[in-house]
């Protein structure tokens, strides 16, 4: 298979040379995370660094000026390559091509036209909308994408995880009950390129309808409200990740007859309201919460 993705650029080379030698560092202005899955490498992007996006493994294979190619992991069910290169096009224009070239085997002879092929169109056309904004300062009409692929990257997503304790560091939910009655935390990652504000992500947790506020520090907000029973939400944004917590305190026989109600959907609508402010974060332009 070969799949080329090529875009004219208004910027002189050196500058597409800068943008591309940043690809997989902090300063990274190219690969469209949150959208995707982030690009990361074991260590500096070398020849032999070891890292991908996602589940799609590779190596750096070569790096120069305006160019980097990365060798698959066969192990994906694909050999081959994929590469940015640059080609001077006169009048102060850069021409910028992706190509990914090889032979599929296994399960990705049946993902790559069902899945991978669109995720990855969209995810190139992406990465070159922002190299083009980043030289240019300016961009063409917004794309909305395929459709096959906006359906396929909801399922893409990061899904929460159920903790075995609240963290430490999330302070505000352990000193808000002496003896909680019940408590769960959940986590989700936090890509590259998403809000770090956790009262921002109270807002968008909780659909821009936020419970009463009792404090923040230190990367933590704690919501909550009296009825119909006593809880507290912390909101904690730790390293890569965003955690939300419940701690819960029953006045009596009522409220724990009321609360036993809930806990049959609460574990589940906390994950559903986690992944959908992320996921919806992820499609926002960078640094914006979209409730």
């Amino acid at each position: 298979m070969r799949n080329v993705h090529s875009r004219v650029i208004d910027a002189p080379a050196h500058v597409i040379d800068g943008l591309l030698a940043g690809l997989a560092t902090r300063e990274d202005r190219v690969w469209p995370s949150p959208r995707w899955w982030p690009i990361r490498f074991d260590g500096p992007v070398v020849p032999g660094a070891r890292g991908g996006h996602g589940p799609v493994r590779y190596a750096v294979e070569d790096v120069g000026v305006g160019r980097v190619r990365f060798r698959f992991d066969p192990r994906i069910g694909l050999r081959g390559y994929h590469e940015f290169t640059r080609a001077e096009d006169g009048g102060g224009r850069t021409v910028v091509t992706h190509v990914l070239e090889g032979r599929a085997s296994g399960w990705m002879r049946v993902l790559w036209p069902l899945m991978v092929r669109w995720c990855h169109d969209e995810l190139t056309e992406d990465a070159l909308d922002n190299l083009e904004a980043a030289a240019t300062g300016r961009l063409g009409a917004p794309r909305r994408g395929k459709a096959w692929a906006r359906l396929w990257r909801r399922f893409l997503y990061d899904r929460p995880k159920r903790l075995d304790a609240i963290p430490e560091a999330a302070r505000l939910a352990h000193g808000a009950f002496e003896k909680p009655d019940y408590w769960d935390s959940f986590a989700i990652p936090l890509r590259p390129g998403l809000p770090r504000d956790p009262g921002e992500w109270a807002g968008a947790i909780f659909f821009h309808k936020p419970f009463s506020g009792y404090g923040s520090a230190d990367g933590e907000a704690l919501i909550g409200d009296v009825k119909p029973v006593d809880f507290r939400v912390s909101i904690l944004v730790e390293d890569e990740r965003l955690v939300m917590s419940t701690v819960v305190r029953l006045r009596g026989p009522g409220e724990r007859l009321y609360f036993r109600g809930v806990l049959l959907m609460h574990r589940t609508f906390v994950k559903f309201m986690l992944r959908r402010a992320v996921r919806r974060a992820g499609l926002a332009p960078r640094g914006t919460l979209v409730g």
